[in-house]
């Protein structure tokens, strides 16, 4: 697939971009919630230098990113954002997204931010090393990691970005929340796009290695299991068909390897399935949509 090209710098070192977040950009503060930039900065000598009039944050980002301003009101100024935000407004608004609370309202407005911030006119050069850092920061809200990650696939398929494609796969080791999971849809959508420039049968052995083991976040199993059907991987068939029988027996986990089972299985699944759906009548209705895709398999 012939990919999209933007004018602009696109490519950007992570680690930098890392330090730029965590010691601070100019003019933005290092922790809490973002503050109207001051005239004067003050440097280690206590001298003050006048900051540039292009500093100056705009009221739509000043509104956003105030602590008073209503959740409703925050969203209607996300949407009426221009899509040719100055450098200074983006920095602002990146440091809302990583350190102004979280709740299901920030969350909604953040995520908006986010898209917002991919779909400017130029390529924000910034972009990638701050979803990064976003994505690899322990301590920051696991949702707002999430929309970090889910937000980098489109990215790459503008920016083709090395980094990017590395964080997806650092992503995998993450079993103990959904993140492995999430990079795991990630990566099957990517390499279906891209199969030149992503490892499909690394992908679809780390979905094996995930789904099987118990000890890893179910969030990410589910994923997992998704993905390996997706992927056609009939190794994974006999641990299906344990999961199937209630072993163990979270239902989602159960309905998501039912689903995985008609990618993957053949009509000789089909006893079986008939006798799962006899036991388990909350699983009749998945397992009868799983008999006739096996059914049309013959």
């Amino acid at each position: 697939m012939k990919r999209i090209c933007l004018s602009g710098s696109i490519f950007i070192i992570a680690a930098v971009i890392s330090v730029m977040i965590h010691k601070g950009v100019p003019g933005v503060p290092a922790s809490g919630a973002v503050a109207q930039r001051q005239t004067t900065v003050s440097k280690a000598d206590s001298r003050q230098t006048v900051v540039p009039e292009s500093w100056a944050m705009s009221e739509a980002v000043k509104k956003i990113t105030g602590a008073e301003t209503a959740d409703r009101e925050r969203l209607l100024l996300i949407h009426a954002l221009p899509l040719n935000l100055t450098e200074y407004d983006r920095a602002c608004l990146y440091e809302y997204i990583r350190t102004a609370p979280n709740n299901s309202a920030s969350h909604v407005a953040k995520n908006d931010l986010l898209n917002k911030l991919r779909n400017q006119e130029n390529i924000p050069a910034e972009l990638t090393g701050k979803l990064l850092a976003l994505v690899y920061d322990r301590d920051q809200d696991i949702v707002i990691r999430s929309y970090a990650l889910q937000h980098m696939r489109p990215w790459y398929e503008v920016t083709g970005d090395e980094a990017l494609k590395q964080g997806f796969y650092d992503a995998l080791s993450e079993t103990e929340t959904e993140m492995a999971g999430n990079a795991l849809l990630a990566l099957r959508h990517l390499t279906q796009e891209y199969p030149d420039e992503f490892d499909r049968e690394r992908i679809g052995g780390a979905a094996e290695e995930i789904f099987a083991d118990p000890d890893c976040c179910i969030l990410s199993r589910i994923s997992a299991v998704q993905v390996a059907g997706m992927l056609k991987r009939e190794t994974i068939l006999p641990a299906v068909r344990e999961v199937i029988q209630g072993r163990p027996s979270h239902t989602a986990l159960r309905l998501a390897s039912i689903a995985s089972l008609g990618e993957i299985g053949d009509a000789s699944d089909i006893a079986f399935l008939e006798t799962v759906a006899s036991d388990s009548p909350l699983m009749a209705p998945a397992v009868n949509r799983t008999i006739l895709k096996l059914r049309d398999k013959r």
